[in-house]
């Protein structure tokens, strides 16, 4: 499948909510900074309209005391830009951003000019990463474009050369981690080409969304639903962000094509659940089946967003336990008891800075699991329902900026939450040949970022698969 990789330069890719379910922002460590630390003088000329707009990001990102309003979001970024990502989301962004990896320190300016700077800055997690705004020259010199992603030039040098220094990175970042390479081949089955706990059954964070798409892709193929099929917002089906159709009123209408195309790019949770709830739990779980997950069980009852927010912000240690201990349908029978519950209020959301019950309340699949199912997408790729499901995971390529010659197709989607990141791409490279990817950790103590784990997937396609 040849596909035009597709990039929208106005479009946040900040790898702090690209993969997220999570309504919150990483948790941080007893070491970490948790004021502002003193940056070194600015390397960048502040008096322009760009850099006006890059000074007062940064002023954001390095100051977690000054949470920035919807009010100042607003004001600061254009139209265009906010109709894409709008300001709710961008909130998001930012609070991530400096929870997770701020203060960010300039290092170098890598272009400069009045409108557009594009500066290389060092995380406190010592990751290079590069910062591009664009801003309008007209006053009051609104942004135009701001992309967050890391630095992958500079990075390359650091990247693991053999399969032994990338296991051990690997194993560095968390108590579980996993890391899965495979080949798949003309007769659609997997071969590993490496594996660290390929087989082991790993908690996905938004990676579980994938399932969702497939079995709606399944539904569309047999004719049941359609792409252009109309979904009214419902308030019983709203969820926590990330995303955006939260904040639609009920009655507003999407199509399930716009919907499907959220729920993976941007990892929208209440698009999300309206699909499963159009889709059916039953339908998903025999097509978690079907796409030959090893342990479904794991993914049965198949949670809701919303679901899982009730159970780890709504509900206390003890009930999760009791959760945890009940069969199947005990299980079934207390979803339906929550779902007469409200959501929990985003504000419940700021004290879940610490892995709550990572390994045994989640959705889960192993590295070997992702990879049958990506096999699935492949093997129904000429089909137009799957084609257009192919098409939507290649929209959010992760920040990874791969050559379109050397890798026709990326195929990508992420999760999160406290003590949860985990991965997954599918790769056609130049040769024809295609490729499932995944890796992450879970960790019961340590929260997870997503930068170490995006540099493993560069070592793997750069170093490993594509060495130069």
């Amino acid at each position: 499948m040849h596909k035009r990789r597709i990039r929208n330069p106005k479009l946040l890719l900040a790898l702090a909510i690209l993969a997220g379910c999570s309504a919150t922002p990483p948790a941080k460590s007893d070491t970490e900074p948790q004021t502002m630390i003193e940056q070194p003088a600015q390397l960048f000329d502040e008096t322009t309209p760009a850099g006006q707009q890059l000074s007062w990001v940064l002023t954001h990102l390095n100051e977690p005391a000054q949470t920035v309003t919807l009010d100042e979001l607003d004001q600061h970024f254009d139209a265009t830009f906010k109709a894409q990502v709008p300001p709710a989301q961008m909130q998001q962004v930012f609070a991530q951003l400096a929870a997770g990896y701020g203060p960010f320190a300039v290092t170098q300016t890598k272009t400069g000019t009045p409108e557009a700077i594009v500066v290389q800055v060092k995380t406190k997690t010592d990751e290079l990463w590069i910062i591009s705004i664009a801003a309008k020259l007209q006053a009051p010199h609104a942004i135009t474009g701001l992309v967050f992603q890391p630095d992958a030039t500079a990075n390359q040098a650091n990247l693991p050369k053999t399969w032994e220094e990338l296991d051990e990175q690997v194993k560095q970042g968390a108590t579980l981690p996993v890391l899965y390479v495979a080949k798949i081949d003309e007769a659609e089955n997997c071969q590993p080409v490496h594996a660290l706990r390929g087989d082991e059954q790993q908690p996905l964070g938004s990676a579980f969304k994938l399932y969702i798409l497939g079995a709606l892709a399944q539904q569309i193929d047999a004719g049941k639903l359609s792409w252009d099929k109309e979904l009214s917002i419902k308030d019983e089906l709203k969820s926590l962000p990330s995303g955006v159709l939260q904040d639609k009123a009920a009655g507003e209408k999407v199509t399930v094509k716009e919907a499907a195309s959220k729920m993976i790019s941007i990892s929208d949770n209440t698009a999300t659940d309206h699909l499963l709830n159009l889709v059916g739990r039953d339908n998903v779980e025999a097509w978690v089946k079907t796409s030959g997950h090893s342990s479904p069980e794991r993914l049965t009852p198949f949670l809701s967003t919303r679901e899982l927010f009730q159970i780890k912000l709504g509900q206390d240690e003890a009930w999760r336990a009791t959760y945890v201990g009940m069969s199947v349908p005990e299980r079934r029978k207390a979803l339906k008891k929550l779902a007469s519950e409200p959501l929990p209020g985003l504000e419940s959301a700021s004290g879940w800075d610490e892995p709550r019950d990572v390994n045994t309340i989640e959705w889960f699949a192993s590295g070997q699991d992702l990879c049958a199912l990506h096999a699935t997408f492949f093997k129904n790729k000429d089909r137009p329902a799957y084609k257009t499901a192919l098409e939507i995971m290649a929209i959010n390529d992760a920040g990874l900026g791969l050559s379109p010659n050397e890798w026709p197709y990326v195929g990508f989607k992420g999760g999160s939450e406290p003590g949860v990141m985990f991965l997954s791409f599918l790769l056609q490279d130049a040769q024809g040949d295609w490729y499932s990817i995944s890796t992450g950790g879970s960790d019961d103590e340590r929260p997870q970022g997503a930068g170490p784990y995006v540099g493993y997937i560069t070592a793997v396609i750069n170093n490993l698969l594509n060495p130069q």
